[in-house]
């Protein structure tokens, strides 16, 4: 800041943003994976974990990339959740190899994200079951992104 100049911070869920919007390079890293649980990795119980790094904050209508990490995976593939702040829930990219995944937001508020982690050869899952598979599934926490 030059002299006499001014500027309001706020405390965004631990980032930082200047009075009238300007965006600070902060980020909340949770990417960093470690061995939450054993899953099963062609039948043999394995330590295995993911970790998720996202933006602190966002704008609506740009695009947000999710990028996940995970250790104890052979051949991991990823899924990404992300929750508006009306509370629906949307899958945005379902089971693949990608450890990033895309989405744009269109409204103002707090988003939640998560990321699933498996490793190829688990056994698809049966038609009409939901929820994590704790046998052959680790997820990320749940991160918040703020969207201004």
């Amino acid at each position: 800041m030059t002299d006499g100049a001014r500027a309001a911070l706020y405390l965004l869920g631990g980032g930082l943003l200047l009075a009238g919007g300007t965006e600070l390079a902060v980020r909340v890293y949770d990417a960093t994976p470690r061995a939450t649980r054993s899953v099963l990795v062609n039948g043999t119980e394995t330590p295995a974990g993911v970790g998720l790094s996202v933006p602190l904050v966002a704008t609506v209508n740009k695009a947000v990339t999710l990028r996940a990490a995970s250790v104890g995976l052979p051949n991991p593939t990823y899924q990404f959740w992300v929750e508006s702040p009306t509370g629906t829930w949307q899958n945005i990219y379902g089971y693949g190899p990608n450890a990033t995944a895309s989405f744009t937001p269109t409204l103002a508020g707090i988003w939640h994200v998560i990321a699933y982690a498996r490793d190829a050869s688990t056994p698809a899952r049966q038609s009409g079951t939901t929820g994590p598979r704790p046998k052959y599934e680790v997820w990320s926490h749940t991160l918040r992104i703020w969207v201004i």
